[in-house]
């Protein structure tokens, strides 16, 4: 069983392309003033170059944006809504 089946009543999930401009107040407008307890940023992504000399910058800036920066944005969006948890 998982969580989704075994909390049904109060768990709620909502997923987020991360990487699209303007996406986090579709999920501050989906929330309201409702409080949140807890918050799991789920949110990952890696680069499938392990070889040093290969890096290039464009993979990595959208590994940092949806690894690093997309949930930061997204906590800072729904402050309000942590606080009242």
């Amino acid at each position: 069983m998982d969580c989704k089946d075994k909390y049904h009543n109060n768990l709620e999930i909502f997923e987020l392309y991360l990487l699209k401009e303007g996406k986090l107040g579709i999920l501050a407008s989906f929330l309201k003033d409702r409080p949140i307890d807890i918050l799991i940023n789920n949110a990952g992504v890696g680069s499938s170059n392990h070889h040093l000399e290969a890096v290039s910058s464009k993979p990595w800036l959208e590994v940092l944006k949806v690894n690093l920066i997309a949930p930061l944005m997204i906590t800072q969006s729904i402050i309000d809504n942590i606080k009242k948890g």
